[in-house]
């Protein structure tokens, strides 16, 4: 229940704040993306961050990279399979349900 509480939070903050916030949301996520891909609630606040930010380059600085650096160890795991197939086929039902992300 928690989780899922913080989840909420945490993506409204995403939607509803500015530029500015988005950046030091993002920032302060430096080194524990990890943690966030393997957890069950964190992949979907990552999905949330490919999905709705629209600077790619912070993402791509920050998040993907980071991501990339552990392929070998993450790409069998059921949570980040769904932030990688979110990048390849961005908002796909078949991958993400929508429920997950409102």
């Amino acid at each position: 229940m928690c989780d899922s509480v913080h989840l909420k939070l945490g993506i409204s903050c995403l939607k509803h704040g500015s530029a500015k916030d988005m950046k030091k949301i993002i920032k302060s996520l430096k080194g524990r993306i990890m943690k966030l891909a393997l957890s069950d609630f964190g992949c979907l606040f990552l999905i949330s961050i490919i999905s709705i930010v629209d600077d790619t380059k912070l993402v791509s600085k920050i998040v993907i990279q980071e991501l990339a650096k552990h392929l070998t160890q993450i790409i069998f795991d059921k949570n980040v399979r769904q932030q990688l197939l979110q990048l390849l086929h961005p908002l796909c039902s078949r991958f993400l349900w929508m429920i997950w992300l409102v």
